[in-house]
């Protein structure tokens, strides 16, 4: 202890009104104090969130580096079933998420839904922290709804999410439970950039999903003219029909885009 007061004990004021107020605002001499008197390391709300997730969502690293020297559970997980580490990398907290990884934590723990933090990272769109997870072996799992990390990094807009995960394993093939491959979730984002960027690294995946709709289909509804002509000059069929029986051209009629019809 007189290790961490001697490194940290001038950082904050010591007048935090609560545990809670300390951690968030990084008052370490506060904190210091309680734990010295006896208080609990691993307290949890009732979120069933620990200190330290409380520390790792808020970019506070040298709380993080405190509860990490005393023995603080890295791998803890809250009522969502998240890890320090899931919540470092949701609120885009690089350090953070270096430190928890570099003193054990799980970069392929899953949450209740089986998201990992390399889901989180590819749609939270920070490519430092992604390469952090990816440097440190995160796998390229699934999570409940068969989706996988390049499904995610669609949320993030950006096309160099999508090559580093490319670059590491990751495939424009990868279908989730409803057979929605990664054009299909760009598609029906209508991110026209993005589905120019992956017309350009695919061959013809004319894919129908559970639902029997295509790309195309999606594009339809969601897209630009362009994009639509795009996926017509590579060959995506037009004719193709849904489950209903509606082909592209109806679907963009049926969405009052009467410009892509």
């Amino acid at each position: 202890m007189e290790t961490i007061r001697r490194l940290y004990g001038e950082i904050g004021s010591g007048k935090s009104s609560n545990l809670l107020e300390a951690v968030m605002n990084n008052d370490c001499r506060f904190l210091i104090n309680y734990l010295q008197e006896g208080g609990d390391l691993n307290v949890i709300d009732e979120k069933e969130e620990t200190l330290l997730h409380k520390a790792s969502r808020n970019d506070n690293y040298e709380v993080v580096d405190i509860l990490i020297r005393l023995g603080a559970n890295v791998n803890a997980k809250n009522r969502h079933g998240e890890t320090p580490l899931h919540l470092a990398v949701q609120f885009k907290c690089a350090i953070v998420a270096e430190r928890l990884i570099f003193a054990g934590a799980d970069v392929n723990a899953a949450n209740k839904k089986n998201v990992t933090p390399l889901h989180i990272a590819a749609s939270r769109g920070k490519e430092e922290i992604l390469n952090i997870l990816l440097d440190n072996n995160a796998k390229n799992c699934s999570d409940e709804n068969g989706s996988k990390p390049i499904h995610y990094a669609i949320k993030s807009g950006k096309t160099s999410i999508i090559r580093h995960l490319l670059n590491n394993g990751s495939s424009l093939n990868d279908c989730d439970d409803r057979r929605n491959t990664v054009l299909h979730y760009a598609c029906e984002k209508g991110d026209d950039e993005l589905v120019v960027y992956i017309l350009r690294h695919l061959t013809i995946n004319d894919t129908q999903n559970i639902y029997k709709q295509t790309a195309l289909h999606l594009a339809a509804a969601n897209c630009s003219l362009e994009i639509v002509k795009l996926l017509l000059n590579n060959g995506y069929n037009p004719c193709a029909k849904t489950i209903s029986g509606a082909t592209p051209y109806q679907v963009a009629l049926s969405k009052n885009r009467l410009d892509t019809a």
